[in-house]
């Protein structure tokens, strides 16, 4: 039995997830495996659903078996994002075929520009160095000379997409790990997944929860089986990011450098950030403009998570193992099929007997988002796979 993988969020699952599922499964004529981010996301906050919510919407919509990216890699820069989860994939049995979304529908464009950054000449690595030393913005420069390089490809085009940026990182990590993967590349249906610009009954999914944090109906955009979970699903949100602005207030500079991904001195800047500014908002948006929004949002979760670079990097080496968070309850006996001595499935709490480094950050990670949710903190443990009807 062969599967395509997809690697996903679902921050909810929206009317162009569903699309997607369904392109996906008509493209590569197979079955979905969907290895979807947990708790938390690629942009450092919390979902807005559980884990396992959004995992059955997906297997009712249409995938086939939906497993967790290790919350390491999940919460990680697009390029370990990435890896991570292309490392997951060859981790698993029968995993012939990839999809994944873009604004741009020419994989050659994509792949080309995946090749180059892999392996740059020496011509353009000076050329790159020689404008940083003016001062100059990275992505800017790196943008501008990338399409001198390469004349053919429309490249700032591209590089303004956030999913052809992922989609060139899914094609490295792929290349890297020499995975024989046939890609299939899905067009969005949308006007780009951080767009709150409508395109008939779609919708980005940060426009979703925009919408969803103003209290407008979203109804119009999501499939129905996303309401009814969200209805039933509380979050503190306030309360998380207090916890976030307090660890980052009473963490000395130094502790705060310890943690993945903080560079340049940036945990000064935060932990001063913290004791004046009033909420997290303030103090993501007191670190100016030479930083993303994102990385900085990132660097504020990892004070929580306790995500250090030790631990970051002892993941990365281990066995990948991850949680089975739902499938069709017709095809549990096809677990087997996935299941490879590279990979470990979590299915039951048993299945956590001597977890490694992975599965504890994992289980570390849910707990403190469950305490601030409508859900029991040891929920991980006690709910197990979800087996939908």
């Amino acid at each position: 039995m062969e599967f395509c993988a997809i690697i996903c969020e679902f921050n909810p699952l929206t009317n162009g997830h569903a699309y997607f599922i369904e392109k996906a499964k008509e493209k590569s004529g197979l079955p979905l495996v969907a290895i979807m981010s947990g708790n938390f996301t690629q942009r450092g906050t919390p979902a807005v659903l559980d884990k396992f919510s959004r995992a059955e919407i997906a297997v009712k919509l249409g995938c086939f078996a939906v497993l967790e990216l290790p919350t390491c890699f999940a919460v990680s820069p697009a390029q370990n994002f990435a890896y991570g989860a292309i490392s997951c994939v060859k981790s698993l049995n029968n995993i012939t075929n990839i999809a994944f979304g873009a604004e741009w529908d020419n994989l050659d464009d994509l792949t080309n520009i995946a090749r180059f950054e892999l392996n740059p000449t020496n011509e353009f690595n000076q050329a790159l160095k020689s404008e940083l030393k003016l001062g100059k913005n990275y992505n800017a420069v790196y943008s501008s000379l990338l399409e001198k390089f390469l004349p053919n490809i429309k490249v700032s085009e591209i590089l303004s997409g956030a999913n052809n940026i992922l989609a060139i990182e899914y094609i490295k990590a792929i290349i890297k790990l020499k995975l024989n993967l046939k890609i299939n590349l899905i067009k969005r249906n949308d006007n780009g997944f951080n767009s709150n610009v409508e395109a008939g009954k779609f919708l980005g999914a940060t426009g979703v929860r925009e919408r969803l944090n103003t209290g407008e109906d979203i109804s119009a955009f999501v499939p129905k089986q996303t309401i009814e979970s969200l209805n039933k699903f509380t979050f503190d949100y306030s309360g998380f990011y207090n916890l976030e602005r307090l660890n980052l207030a009473t963490n000395e500079p130094k502790k705060l450098s310890s943690l993945f991904d903080y560079c340049e001195n940036i945990e000064y800047k935060l932990n001063s950030l913290a004791l004046t500014k009033s909420n997290i908002n303030e103090i993501i948006n007191g670190c100016g403009k030479r930083y993303r929004t994102a990385k900085i949002t990132r660097l504020t979760l990892y004070s929580v998570l306790n995500l250090t670079k030790t631990k970051h990097a002892k993941i990365s080496s281990e066995k990948i193992a991850m949680k089975l968070l739902a499938i069709k309850k017709s095809d549990k006996s096809k677990i087997k099929e996935l299941i490879s001595k590279n990979s470990k499935i979590i299915i039951t709490s048993k299945d956590y007997t001597k977890p490694n480094e992975s599965l504890k950050f994992d289980l570390s990670s849910s707990k403190i988002y469950y305490s601030f949710s409508n859900l029991p903190i040891s929920y991980d443990l006690t709910h197990g796979t979800s087996f939908v009807d």
